[in-house]
């Protein structure tokens, strides 16, 4: 049973003004019903936030979980910014291409125990990162055993545990720390909560959304793919295309408590001197000696709670929703506990679940190296309202898409790297060729870019054909012209995001449809000299809301913006983008 979570100001507010005293139990379980029961959880939670404290700071208890629900709930940063991001985030500030996070430097130490030559990972034979064996383990818990046991962490009503089977894996032996987060946003201008950054070096790093956890696993993955001191082991599981992000659920308790199922990572009693838990706050990574633990790893039990890639969803466990697309209100599961919890939300099994936008002090994540299922790409084509055909390279599943539309220079392939990445996002992704290019044709008599637009509403419709349940365009260059005109044209409801890159002016962007993203490089210029930036914030302002304008540093242009230092800032800002509620 799905958890609910409060995301609108009003909600947090309201629901503050009533529980910002004491937090008392509902009532009875038995007088009450679920839905009551995951109403009441945000409710306090909402609350929390919007009364400026974490759930944990309530005196109704660590994270006032329903016995009936049994996962806790960290809604996103609705009660003071919206659905995600810090107040850096909004439309206002993001037209400034300024980075918003701190003056951290990741060359100040952080410890002897992690290598400042290596982007601040462990010192040690494989950079910090475990290999967990091929095999089977068993997961969720026994009430019989478990005494702490909720309900969310039974595997049916017939049986209260399951057998999982998983293929080899490796785990970073700590959190990922603030160190780390550092490097990475030194290495790409990712924008960060100012406050991940204001930690010491070597604590685990907090106050990060589910998005960047995805920028700074790609980064590390081609990171790690490129520089010549990676580990051989590590090397080549990156050669045989293993990737690097966050740990499904399964791989993270499996890492956590092994195979023989025992309640927390050392045993089946709970021992303070083996974790941070009843604390204060966070300790930085590794502080806790697990000797007992299965693979060696720290603070699988408490610290920060920890993300991972699998959706919130009842057991038994399925690996395919851990490939799913990112509903606009899905939960994502995270594990471990933090610092002030109690015994009972530090066991091995626990089962929270989290906005993907939220940021807290409290939530952190560490990264996997895993066989991650390959995102297919096929080939499809389809006709255009004018009697032509389009053709393109779909890759990845799921009922949300993205059509994305080449720059004049380019072809479909030219996102053969962005295309994966969005799939890997929960996207059903589908890149085009304009007529002309490849395969792709017009209609008869048709030969004028003035109907290029038309492959794209081609692509929009196909989309929609197929199930999806929402489609975006992404537009580089010509083919944010098209795609901006497709807007213009398309029917109410058929397109609900465009994301402009650099796109050639329109005569009309009043009449754009869905939300808007522009995007720009500072020094982007015309052949003539004159900076395309005055275009681009004159269709900005003229177009409807709702919209936002992020400006680049560099002079490159649409599309070979990926080819620069900026490149992993542009696919993030899309993907924030993609991935924000409505």
């Amino acid at each position: 049973m799905r958890s609910l979570a409060l995301r609108r100001p009003a909600a947090a507010a309201a629901a503050a003004r009533v529980l910002c005293g004491p937090v008392r139990s509902p009532g009875p379980e038995s007088a009450r019903g679920p839905r009551w029961w995951a109403v009441a959880v945000a409710l306090m939670l909402a609350a929390a936030v919007a009364c400026g404290r974490s759930p944990s700071e309530s005196s109704g208890g660590p994270e006032h979980i329903s016995p009936a629900i049994g996962a806790p709930v960290a809604a996103g940063d609705a009660a003071a910014t919206g659905d995600h991001g810090s107040t850096a985030d909004s439309p206002a500030s993001r037209t400034s291409s300024s980075s918003s996070f701190s003056p951290f430097s990741p060359s100040a130490p952080s410890s002897s125990r992690f290598r400042a030559d290596a982007f601040f990972l462990p010192d040690d034979d494989l950079l910090g990162f475990v290999e967990i064996p091929a095999g089977t383990f068993v997961m969720g818990s026994d009430p019989a055993v478990d005494g702490l046991a909720y309900d969310n962490e039974r595997w049916d009503t017939a049986r209260a545990q399951g057998t999982v089977y998983l293929p080899a894996f490796y785990i970073g032996r700590y959190e990922v720390t603030v160190a780390q987060l550092a490097a990475f946003v030194e290495a790409t201008g990712h924008r960060v909560d100012p406050r991940a950054l204001q930690a010491p070096a070597d604590h685990p790093v907090a106050w990060i959304s589910w998005p960047d956890t995805l920028a700074y696993g790609r980064w590390l993955e081609a990171t790690l793919g490129e520089w010549p001191q990676t580990p051989a082991p590590l090397k080549q599981a990156l050669d045989d295309g293993w990737r690097i992000g966050l740990p499904s659920e399964a791989e993270w308790e499996k890492a956590a408590r092994g195979t023989d199922g025992r309640v927390y990572p050392w045993g089946n009693e709970p021992r303070p001197e083996r974790a941070n838990y009843r604390a204060a706050g966070a300790t930085p990574v590794g502080s806790f000696d697990c000797p007992e633990c299965a693979f060696g790893l720290s603070d699988m039990s408490g610290n920060l709670w920890e993300l991972t890639r699998s959706l919130y969803r009842p057991y038994p466990y399925d690996p395919g929703d851990d490939t799913e697309d990112l509903l606009a209100d899905a939960l994502w599961v995270m594990r471990g506990g933090h610092f002030a919890d109690l015994e009972n939300n530090v066991r091995a099994a626990v089962r929270g679940g989290v906005d993907p936008g939220a940021r807290r002090p409290f939530i952190g994540f560490r990264v996997a190296i895993s066989p991650f299922p390959a995102n297919a790409q096929e080939s499809v084509s389809f006709p255009t309202p004018d009697g032509g055909v389009v053709y393109a390279d779909a890759y990845g599943e799921g009922d949300r898409s993205v059509v994305l539309a080449h720059g004049g220079r380019f072809t479909k392939e030219s996102w053969a790297e962005q295309a994966p990445a969005l799939a890997e996002a929960g996207f059903r992704v589908l890149a085009i060729d304009f007529r002309g290019r490849g395969r792709s044709r017009g209609g008869s008599g048709a030969g004028s870019s003035d109907d290029v637009h038309l492959d794209v509403l081609a692509a929009v419709r196909y989309l929609r054909e197929q199930g999806a349940t929402s489609v975006a365009v992404v537009g580089a260059s010509f083919g944010g012209g098209a795609a901006a005109q497709a807007a213009v044209e398309a029917s109410p409801g058929e397109i609900d995001r465009l994301v402009l890159l650099a796109h050639s002016s329109i005569e009309e962007p009043e009449r754009m449809q869905g939300a808007k993203l522009f995007i720009t490089a500072r020094d982007d210029a015309y052949f003539s000299g004159r900076p395309r930036l005055t275009d681009i914030r004159d269709q900005y302002e003229r177009a409807p809301g709702p919209k936002e304008l992020v400006v680049l540093e560099g002079s490159a242009h649409a599309q070979f913006l990926f080819g620069t230092d900026q490149g992993e800032r542009l696919l993030a800002e899309i993907t924030r983008f993609l991935l924000t509620p409505l």
